[in-house]
């Protein structure tokens, strides 16, 4: 398990929405969320950056709504290895499950583990915390809900054996 620290990291990337960026002027946070639309005039911090803005936080989403792990293997240098970040959130999963074009559970595997692996041999010192991927049954995944929930079950396991093998925190959202 990671241990906890008193002090805040100054720079988190976190993978799980569109990557729009905004800053904010008050505190120099950088931002990024496809949950907030962009406008010249609007600026938003999230609470945390709020609450410690004297700690500079920056919060780095590099997620892209459609993609899968195998999407961000082709990124991986340039959206977190080359970012240095003393956090790291990842949630992946969904599109893997229900958006494969081909792609097995063995190769979700194969290229979240390497990920998970170059992460730590180039960043030893990062804290990682991998989100489970998950399903409610709403839209299209409302009908036939049970069995795609077992389907994505398979990826909810190989994310319980990553955390295991590499002392990781896990968030459970299902």
């Amino acid at each position: 398990m990671v241990a906890a620290t008193s002090t805040i990291p100054r720079r988190v990337c976190e993978w799980s929405r569109s990557s729009n960026c905004i800053k904010s002027h008050e505190s120099s946070l950088q931002i990024q969320s496809g949950d907030v639309e962009v406008k010249k005039e609007r600026r938003k911090r999230p609470e945390l950056g709020y609450r410690y803005a004297e700690r500079n936080l920056w919060f780095i989403n590099r997620g892209i709504r459609g993609n899968r792990v195998l999407d961000l293997a082709k990124r991986w240098q340039a959206d977190v290895l080359d970012l240095k970040p003393d956090v790291l959130s990842i949630l992946i999963g969904i599109n893997d499950t229900f958006f494969r074009n081909g792609e097995t559970l063995e190769q979700y595997e194969t290229t979240y583990n390497k990920l998970i692996a170059d992460t730590l041999a180039a960043l030893p010192k990062i804290r990682s915390i991998l989100g489970e991927p998950f399903l409610p049954p709403v839209g299209k995944f409302k009908d036939n809900y049970q069995s795609q929930l077992a389907e994505l079950k398979k990826r909810q396991d190989v994310v319980d054996r990553l955390t295991t093998k590499y002392y990781l925190p896990l968030i459970r959202y299902q």
